[in-house]
């Protein structure tokens, strides 16, 4: 079975967490990829998303969508972000990402290894990433039962093995 490569992006006006799960399935592996996008345009968010998977991997890219507030200063900056990244990146999902905090607990993050990473960004934005990642797996019917048997096999002697690069 080819290698399933899960992506996760958190759009930022400052920092853009991206970070990607390759499911090593024959070898009950997962392989977690992260980077951050400072202050970058759409193209270069993209680009790096893009480098984080191979055209030989099943690849999922989700990206975490805006919802304007309050009329503020930057809502047409993010929106047009969103859009120029599903622009650019075309099979990715864009997610809502309300009531993800009660959808996607702090144990399954845990669990996973990416409840925390050694780079602190503007709003924790590589746990976000991380976050819209794993609620895309949840929503999507293939990725649910990859990642029950993932969770069910952690929680046994025999776990997956996971591995942050």
């Amino acid at each position: 079975m080819s290698p399933i490569v899960v992506t996760g992006i958190d759009p930022g006006l400052v920092d853009t967490g991206i970070v990607s799960f390759r499911f090593e399935v024959n070898l009950c592996q997962i392989f977690v990829s992260w980077d951050v996008q400072t202050r970058q345009p759409a193209i270069a968010i993209a680009r790096t998303a893009a480098m984080l998977h191979s055209p030989v991997y099943v690849n999922y890219v989700f990206i975490e969508g805006y919802r304007p507030r309050s009329h503020l200063n930057t809502d047409a900056k993010m929106t047009a972000l969103v859009h120029d990244l599903h622009q650019l990146l075309p099979d990715a999902k864009v997610l809502n990402n309300t009531g993800i905090k009660k959808v996607v607990k702090p144990r399954l993050l845990e669990l996973l290894n990416v409840d925390m990473f050694p780079v602190a960004t503007h709003h924790g934005d590589l746990v976000s990433a991380s976050r819209i990642a794993v609620l895309g797996m949840l929503k999507d019917p293939y990725l649910n039962q990859l990642l029950v048997r993932v969770v069910s096999a952690i929680l046994t002697p025999y776990p997956w093995q996971v591995t942050v690069l």
